[in-house]
């Protein structure tokens, strides 16, 4: 999900009700940048702050 522009991802997950545990993905972009997917090169950084084990989906 895309927060958009300016908004911090985390407001964007408590809007949708969503708690810390499962936020949805989400893409941080520029206003006005299109919206594009994962290429070679780009970078994902993925952070478990949590005392219970990381979980996928």
């Amino acid at each position: 999900d895309d927060p958009g522009p300016g908004r911090i991802p985390g407001e964007a997950a408590y809007a949708r009700d969503e708690n810390d545990e499962f936020v949805k993905a989400t893409v941080i972009r520029a206003e006005g940048q299109a919206d594009a997917a994962m290429e070679d090169g780009d970078t994902l950084i993925f952070m478990n702050f949590r005392a219970d084990r990381a979980r996928f989906s």
